[in-house]
């Protein structure tokens, strides 16, 4: 009865729905397929004035191949795939906070269950969300990096993070935010944690936030992060083998600044240094210091009854590699450009990734990009095509061969206040 009266003592209760259904040719130069999937969605947000719970539900409905089986199941790796598959993806959220005009101190915890499967993801364009802020992630940077999702394989997966944020107004131009968290994420399970390995770990950060100027913001920031790791080992052997202890931690200063040049034109660039070690139990540390950096430029203006937006960005930065368990650093390129219309939109967008300097001696390369039109049928519905590409490589091995994506889909969403 207790848990009856929450939603009706909630101030504000949100209900959000949606359903996204896609038919999809996939292509490499081993196989042609032809996929369907949906992925329906449900969250649930109750809100008081100063605390918020939200649970949210997302699982994935898949068929394939729906014309004849592929070549696929005759690559190194990978397992047949089943015609019908659903797998599943849950999360939890929960936060409060205290405070008053200039100081504000928040609690908060997050959860998340999945059952996935990388490698299909890859092609699909992503995991399944609820829309929740502990939704599981996508794998990609700058959070984590997860590579050698060449085994179709599902797999189920966890993730926690507790956090604690003080944010404190030193000035009427300047702001100060402190944060402390624990992060844990991995396989559930002896055989899902050979594919994701259980990391966890204390991270904390500092940032000053500072106004130069009217058009000119300025942000200092210090991040540090420590992590421990079981990860399964590479060697083949007939006998089980233990997983490996690791420990990386990594520490990084950064300043960036952002000014708007004009109206429609914005900039940032970021300088820093940054410190990683790893250490395998019973090896000795391997660690360095190397810079980082970011630039990105934005244009935003309108044209046609429409707003056209285009983004460039590149950066290297250090990134926990969740195959491994270390922390490798990475250099990242993205570009995006698209329109907005009434009724109308487009966007394409590429974004790269490669490894240049990695403890564990693994390479990695990705690319991908993408390319679609959409349409908004009105009332909560909506329908895009379009194109996706992807390539992975690490050590010189095709984790994902180049692979191109045809799609249509019909999308559908809904946001019903219940109070």
């Amino acid at each position: 009865m207790p848990a009856l009266l929450v939603p009706i003592l909630a101030q504000a209760v949100a209900l959000q729905m949606g359903d996204r259904t896609e038919l999809r040719v996939v292509r490499d130069e081993i196989r042609r397929d032809l996929e369907a999937e949906t992925l329906p969605r449900a969250h649930l947000a109750l809100t008081w004035p100063r605390s918020n719970l939200a649970v949210g539900y997302a699982p994935s409905l898949r068929y394939a191949p729906i014309d004849s089986p592929s070549t696929r199941e005759r690559r190194a790796g990978l397992v047949p795939d089943q015609k019908f598959s659903v797998r599943h993806a849950a999360d939890g959220s929960a936060s409060v906070s205290f405070g008053s005009t200039r100081t504000n101190l928040s609690l908060s915890q997050t959860v998340a269950w999945a059952l996935r499967n990388l490698y299909q993801e890859a092609f699909s364009g992503g995991a399944p969300s609820s829309g929740g802020t502990a939704a599981p992630a996508t794998p990609g940077l700058p959070s984590t990096t997860q590579v050698g999702r060449s085994i179709s394989r599902d797999v189920n997966w966890g993730a926690a993070r507790s956090g604690i944020t003080l944010s404190h107004g030193l000035s009427t131009n300047h702001t100060l935010s402190i944060g402390l968290g624990y992060d844990a994420s991995g396989g559930l399970g002896t055989t899902a944690r050979r594919f994701y390995p259980l990391i966890h770990g204390p991270d904390a950060s500092a940032t000053v936030a500072s106004m130069l100027g009217p058009r000119t913001q300025l942000s200092s920031a210090l991040n540090a992060e420590y992590n421990f790791s079981e990860v399964a080992p590479t060697t083949v052997s007939l006998q089980p083998q233990p997983f490996l202890l690791t420990r990386s931690w990594m520490i990084v200063q950064r300043e960036t600044i952002t000014h708007q040049i004009s109206r429609t034109l914005s900039a940032d660039i970021g300088a820093g240094v940054g410190y990683a070690r790893n250490e395998d139990v019973g090896q000795p540390p391997v660690g360095g210091v190397l810079p980082t950096g970011s630039v990105g430029l934005s244009h935003k203006t309108s044209l046609a009854k429409g707003m056209l937006s285009t983004r460039l960005s590149s950066g290297l930065n250090p990134s926990l590699n969740s195959s491994t368990g270390k922390i490798d650093w990475w250099y990242t390129s993205d570009a995006s450009i698209g329109w907005q219309g009434d009724r109308w939109s487009f966007q394409l967008s590429s974004e790269g990734d490669i490894s240049v300097s990695s403890p564990a001696g693994t390479n990695s390369r990705r690319l991908r990009g993408s390319a679609f039109i959409s349409y908004d049928l009105r009332h909560g519905f909506s329908a895009d095509f379009g194109t996706r590409a992807i390539w992975e490589q690490v050590n010189g091995r095709y984790t994902i061969l180049p692979s191109v994506v045809g799609f249509v889909a019909l999308n559908w969403a809904m946001d019903q206040s219940l109070n």
